[in-house]
């Protein structure tokens, strides 16, 4: 595997500009080739059901000790440290306020739970997850404990009790994040802070020519998302809330070499319909899915109608 990732790496790095921006419409005629994209423009997205069907594929061409979210580079290739900027930072606000007791929404497999309660042995880390377990080392951790819980309902947590929350690329499946802010802030202490990363349109719809409307949505509801959230919506969202907005960062640069390497996959896979027709057989149609994110996610991330962002929010 690891040989695979390294192969993948230079050969991605060697397309420096978008074949899959210059020709979209050449490319999703491609995809239509291979997947009826009517069915997956009018699903219900089942969001149980990718994750648990895409863990593999996400393990195999994306992630490094399964942290499932986007690495965020300083440079032009993925490294594996990379992918342990998001938990880097958020220990930075664990020594700030010599946080005692952390909570992580939507731990996944809990990476990066199990990298913080390492770094923190004296600070005890909570996590939930409606989903998915964390691995088996994680949850042997004297300093973690695990409940499934949904995190619009957090009130297992007493008011005033955490040092800290944070969320990486999960509130995006919340159709009403406001809740979740509200319950956050709730079982924060005075002092605290509320940590989130993730993906967001930052342009309107009605901005946007039919070609650059469908393959946004495409990508959305191929990762189980009804929309991502406009991030002028999301920062007033912020503003209205009770939380001081302590930083607000665009790292959509710094996703970048994350998405030429999965535009690299995705366009050998439809490169040969005929032959990606027979895979789509032994495959999830989550993971397949999956492959038009990968294709259109570095176009539409270049073009500025998508971004990555991370928000710092305090509560006083």
């Amino acid at each position: 595997m690891g040989l695979l990732r390294s192969y993948l790496r230079k050969k991605a790095y060697s397309v420096k500009e978008s074949p899959v921006k210059s020709s979209t419409q050449f490319y999703l005629n491609k995809v239509e080739s291979v997947i009826s994209i009517e069915n997956l423009e009018e699903a219900e997205e089942d969001m149980n059901k990718y994750y648990l069907n895409s863990k593999w594929a996400y393990s195999l061409f994306h992630t490094h000790d399964n942290f499932h979210h986007f690495a965020l580079c300083n440079g032009k290739v993925v490294k594996r440290e990379d992918y342990e900027t998001q938990p880097k930072l958020i220990s930075e606000y664990i020594e700030k306020i010599k946080a005692k007791n952390v909570l992580e929404l939507s731990s996944g497999q809990g990476a990066n739970s199990y990298y913080l309660a390492n770094k923190f042995p004296d600070t005890h880390f909570k996590a939930i997850d409606l989903i998915q377990t964390p691995e088996e080392k994680v949850l042997k951790l004297k300093n973690f404990q695990f409940q499934n819980g949904d995190y619009h309902d957090l009130s297992k947590y007493r008011e005033n009790s955490l040092d800290l929350v944070f969320i990486i690329e999960a509130l995006c499946h919340s159709s009403t994040p406001k809740i979740v802010i509200d319950q956050v802030y709730s079982v924060l202490k005075p002092g605290g802070y509320f940590i989130i990363f993730d993906g967001y349109r930052r342009r309107e719809i009605s901005e946007l020519n039919n070609l650059d409307k469908k393959i946004l949505t495409l990508s959305e509801h191929a990762m189980a998302l009804n929309e991502m959230f406009n991030i002028v919506k999301f920062n007033t969202l912020l503003k209205s809330s009770n939380f001081e907005v302590s930083k607000s960062t665009d790292y959509s640069d710094k996703v970048i070499p994350n998405l030429i390497k999965l535009e690299y996959l995705a366009r050998m896979y439809y490169k040969f319909p005929k032959i990606a027709k027979l895979v789509n057989r032994f495959i999830s149609k989550e993971v397949v899915q999956n492959s038009i994110t990968g294709l259109f996610l570095r176009t539409l991330v270049e073009k500025e109608i998508t971004g990555y962002y991370g928000h710092i929010l305090r509560k006083f």
